[in-house]
């Protein structure tokens, strides 16, 4: 299957940091690598847009090039090279080029896994924005299994008084809502299958009560 992007001129991308505007600049050879991960990295290869803001810090702007440019790299096909009107292929329309990908996902658990612990609790928060704006799924998938980690232990699962404490915020939530939360949150735990699915919509509602737009500040 060949590449749908093309052999478009090579150039630097430059992502700006909002509000401040610090620049995080990525070569060309990064930014073929990068776009392997990002959706909006290859669609500002493509079409040949130089610079975008991001409402995210440097710091964690940063950790997701790391990230994307590290399985990038390796990965001879986009993510792009599996859609097809806004929408993806099944794995067995292309079982060579997906297991292709697949098996360098799988070769990086380790490093994943250093890289999840180098980040402290509001970076992975954070990295969770990122995700969202520059449309990295791999890392989405990595983060929010994170979290999950993070909210989910043997004593206390799903409590919403752990989230708060662990995340070191104040839900404006009745307590009969509180509850009816942590009833949905022992229900998922039922099927173990669902935690392995990342869920961006609702952890992005969490973020809002942690960095409320008006006032967040990216590291």
């Amino acid at each position: 299957m060949e590449s749908k992007r093309g052999e478009e001129e090579e150039m630097t991308i430059t992502l700006k940091c909002l509000p401040g505007g610090v620049e995080v600049v990525l070569s060309p050879e990064n930014a073929e690598a990068v776009a392997k991960e990002s959706l909006k990295i290859w669609e500002m290869i493509n079409s040949g847009e130089k610079e975008a803001g991001f409402r995210v810090g440097e710091g964690v702007l940063r950790k997701a090039m790391e990230y994307c440019y590290e399985h990038g790299r390796r990965k001879s096909y986009t993510l792009v090279d599996f859609m097809y009107g806004g929408q993806y292929y099944p794995p067995h329309e292309h079982p060579a080029e997906y297991e292709a990908n697949k098996a360098v996902d799988e070769g990086l658990r380790d490093w994943d896994n250093d890289f999840i612990r180098g980040c402290d609790t509001e970076t992975v928060l954070e990295l969770i924005t990122a995700t969202d704006h520059l449309e990295i799924i791999g890392l989405s998938d990595l983060v929010c299994q994170s979290v999950v980690d993070m909210t989910i232990g043997d004593a206390m699962i799903g409590e919403t008084d752990m989230i708060q404490k662990i995340f070191k915020v104040k839900f404006d939530m009745m307590p009969n809502e509180l509850e009816e939360e942590d009833n949905e949150n022992r229900l998922m735990l039922l099927n173990k299958s669902v935690l392995k699915e990342s869920n961006v919509d609702s952890l992005l509602e969490l973020i809002d009560f942690i960095f409320p737009p008006p006032t967040y500040s990216p590291r």
